[in-house]
C-alpha cells in the first residue's frame, strides 16, 4: 500500500519545476500587454485597461495571503494538492514581477519603504506557498500537464517580449513630441507677446528658444471642441464632438497615428469632465492619466511617466486647468503671494459672491445670463485675480521645464505650447469664454524643435489648432490622414516650413465653425463675428455691425463668408454620408453641477 501523497518527501526536480513555472508565469503576465502592443495592435492603450491591469496585480497581492492561509488549512486533503501547486506559482509570479524586463507603463509603481516592505513580505509568502504547493503536489498528472502547458505558453510569450525590443530599425531616431495645453491662457498675458505684467518668466524663457506665432487662434472658445481639434486636425464641425456626440470611430487621432509610427503615447491631463474617454480622448494612448492636483503635481507625474519610456520616441499630451475660472470663492485661484501682488490693491467688499450667495465662475455665468456688468473696480479686480492665477501657473511650470532640461529632452523634442481658448473680461459685455471675439480665440503658440536657432524669432501666418496634428506627423515621419491637392482655409497644414525659417501656403482668412455653421472669419487685422444671427466687424479700434461698414469692405467680407459657407456645406454633406456619430453618456448630475460651477452652460 502506497503512503499518502502528503507524506511523500518533495523531490528536487519538482522544486526546480515549481520555480521555473512561477517565473515563466510571471514573465507571461507582465509581457502579455507589451506583446499585444507590438504585435497585435494595441487594444490595451486606454486608461481603463492599463489601470485595470494594475488593479488586477494589486488585488492579487492583497488576496494572496488569504488564499495561502486557506490553502494551508486544506493541505491535508490530497484532492487539493494540484490547485495549491498552481497557486504557489501564481503568487511567486506576482512577487518576481518587479525584477523582470517589462514596459513600466503598464505596471503599478511601488516606491518607498512601504513598497519595498510589501515586495519583501510578498516574497516570503510566495516562498512559503511554493513549499506548501510543491510538498503536496506529488506526481499528480493534472499538475504536471498543467505546468507543462503553462510553461510552453510562457516561454512563447517571453520570447515574443524579448523579440519586441526596440531595435534601430523599429525605433529610428526621431524627435519626441510634446503638446502642452494651458487651459484658458490669453496670449496677451505672456511677456513674449508684449505683456509688461511680469507674470510669465518661465514661459518667456521657453519662448527665447522657440518660434512664436503672432497670429495663432483656437478652434473654438470651449475646452471640448478645441482639444479635439488639436488631436484630430479637424475643425469642430468636421470632427463633430459635442456634449452628446463622441468622436466617430473612422476619424483617426494623433496618438493613434503616432502609435503606428512606433511612438509611445502618454497623457497627463486634468480631471476636467470634457477630457475623458467618453468623447474619444483616450483613443490611442498607452497611458492616459487624469490628475486632480495643481500643475506642479501634474508636472511631477508627467516627468515620472517620461522616465518609464527612456529610449523610446514618445508623444506626451500635457494639460492643466489652473488658469481657468474657479468653482468656489473668488473667480480665479492663485497663490496668496501672487494674489497680493496683482490684486492686493482692491479694498472693496466683493469677495467673489453676490448677495444670493452665488460665487466664482457661477457668479460670472449669472452676470452673462442677466446681462449685468459689475462696477469698474470689481471688473478690474476680477481681471487682476486672473493675472495672479497666470503667475502661479507659470511658477508651477518651472518644474516641468527644469525636468525636461535635466533629462536632455529639450535637445531632441518638438514642444508646442498653446491654450484651448482665451478669456473675456467684459470687452464685449461678457465674462468667461463663449464668444468668437479676439479675447476668447487668440491663443499663444510657442514651438521649440531640436533645430531651433539661437535667435528663433517670430512667424506671422494665420495658424490654428488644426495645424498641430500635421506638424507633429511631419516631424514623426507620418503621413497626412486626409491629404488634399487643394488647400482650404479650414484645412490643417504642417508648420514646419516656418519653424525652419521658410514659408508655406498662406490662408487669406481663418474660419471658425461649430455645429455645421460658420461663426467667424479672422485676418491679422480684423474679424467678422456672428452674434445672435448678425455679423459684426471687430477691429482693434472697436466693434460695429457689418451692415454699417462701407460697402466695398462689407462686400469683400461677404464674399469670403460665401466661399467658406459653401466649403463648409460641402464638407458637412460628405460627413453626413460617411460618418457614424455615436452618442455618449451625458454628464451625470454631479458632473453637470461641476460644469455649471465652472461657468459652462448649454453644450460646453
Amino acid at each position: 500500500m502506497q503512503p499518502p501523497i502528503h507524506n511523500q518527501p518533495p523531490r528536487p526536480g519538482l522544486w526546480l519545476r515549481a520555480g521555473f513555472l512561477a517565473g515563466a508565469l510571471l514573465a507571461m503576465g507582465r509581457a502579455t500587454p507589451v506583446v499585444l502592443r507590438f504585435y497585435g495592435t494595441g487594444g490595451l492603450g486606454d486608461q481603463t485597461l492599463s489601470q485595470g491591469y494594475s488593479f488586477f496585480l494589486a488585488g492579487l497581492w492583497i488576496a494572496a495571503p488569504i488564499l495561502i492561509v486557506g490553502a494551508g488549512l486544506c493541505a491535508h486533503r490530497p484532492g487539493l494538492r494540484w490547485p495549491l501547486f498552481l497557486l504557489a506559482g501564481s503568487v511567486s509570479l506576482a512577487w518576481i514581477a518587479h525584477w523582470l524586463p517589462y514596459d513600466s507603463v503598464f505596471a503599478p509603481s511601488l516606491e518607498g519603504w512601504r513598497g519595498w516592505g510589501l515586495i519583501c513580505s510578498l516574497g516570503l509568502v510566495a516562498a512559503a506557498s511554493a513549499a506548501v504547493g510543491v510538498w503536496g503536489s506529488g506526481e499528480s498528472r493534472v499538475a504536471k500537464t498543467g505546468g507543462g502547458v503553462a510553461a510552453a505558453l510562457s516561454v512563447t510569450v517571453l520570447a515574443l517580449h524579448l523579440g519586441a525590443d526596440r531595435s534601430p530599425g523599429r525605433w529610428p531616431e526621431r524627435p519626441n513630441l510634446i503638446l502642452i495645453s494651458l487651459d484658458t491662457l490669453r496670449a496677451d498675458r505672456l511677456g513674449s507677446y508684449g505683456s509688461d505684467l511680469g507674470a510669465t518668466p518661465n514661459l518667456d524663457a521657453f519662448a527665447q528658444h522657440a518660434v512664436r506665432f503672432e497670429n495663432a487662434y483656437s478652434a473654438a472658445p470651449s475646452t471640448l471642441p478645441s482639444h479635439m481639434t488639436m488631436l484630430t486636425g479637424l475643425s469642430p464641425s468636421r470632427h463633430g464632438v459635442t456634449r452628446d456626440l463622441g468622436l466617430p470611430g473612422e476619424l483617426p487621432t494623433l496618438p493613434e497615428l503616432l502609435k503606428e509610427e512606433g511612438y509611445a503615447t502618454l497623457a497627463v491631463v486634468d480631471t476636467c469632465v470634457w477630457l475623458t474617454g467618453r468623447f474619444g480622448f483616450t483613443r490611442g494612448f498607452d497611458l492616459y492619466r487624469r490628475v486632480a492636483e495643481p500643475t506642479q503635481a501634474k508636472a511631477a507625474q508627467a516627468l515620472e511617466v517620461l522616465d518609464l519610456v527612456q529610449g523610446t520616441p514618445f508623444f506626451l499630451f500635457f494639460h492643466t486647468y489652473d488658469a481657468h475660472s474657479d468653482m468656489h470663492g473668488l473667480p480665479y485661484h492663485a497663490a496668496p503671494s501672487d494674489r497680493e501682488r496683482y490684486a492686493g490693491w482692491y479694498q472693496g467688499e466683493f469677495d467673489g459672491c453676490n448677495e444670493e450667495g452665488v460665487c466664482a465662475s457661477e457668479y460670472l455665468r449669472l452676470l452673462n445670463e442677466r446681462g449685468d456688468l459689475p462696477a469698474q473696480a470689481e471688473r478690474r479686480f476680477i481681471e487682476c485675480l486672473y493675472d495672479a492665477g497666470v503667475r502661479t501657473l507659470d511658477r508651477d511650470l518651472a518644474l516641468l521645464f527644469d525636468g525636461l532640461q535635466a533629462r536632455g529632452l529639450l535637445e531632441n523634442s518638438v514642444i508646442a505650447i498653446t491654450a484651448d481658448h482665451g478669456e473675456e473680461f467684459f470687452e464685449h459685455g461678457k465674462a468667461l469664454h463663449a464668444s468668437y471675439y479676439a479675447e476668447c480665440t487668440t491663443v499663444p503658440l510657442l514651438v521649440h524643435t531640436p533645430d531651433t536657432p539661437e535667435q528663433p524669432g517670430t512667424a506671422a501666418p494665420l495658424v490654428s489648432h488644426v495645424d498641430l496634428l500635421r506638424t507633429f506627423l511631419d516631424y514623426a515621419g507620418g503621413s497626412d490622414p486626409s491629404p488634399s491637392s487643394d488647400f482650404a482655409a479650414s484645412a490643417g497644414r504642417s508648420l514646419r516650413p516656418w519653424l525652419e525659417g521658410g514659408t508655406g501656403p498662406e490662408r487669406p482668412f481663418m474660419p471658425f465653425d461649430r455645429f455645421g455653421r460658420l461663426l467667424a472669419l479672422r485676418t491679422p487685422e480684423a474679424a467678422v463675428v456672428r452674434t445672435r444671427g448678425e455679423w459684426f466687424l471687430e477691429r482693434e479700434s472697436g466693434t460695429l455691425p457689418l451692415e454699417d461698414v462701407p460697402s466695398e469692405e462689407r462686400e469683400g467680407w461677404m464674399t469670403w463668408i460665401g466661399i467658406e459657407e459653401a466649403e463648409l456645406a460641402s464638407a458637412m454633406a460628405r460627413i453626413g454620408r460617411t460618418s457614424k456619430r455615436s452618442k455618449v453618456q451625458r454628464p451625470t448630475a454631479t458632473e453637470d453641477r461641476e460644469l455649471r460651477s465652472l461657468g459652462y452652460t448649454g453644450d460646453d
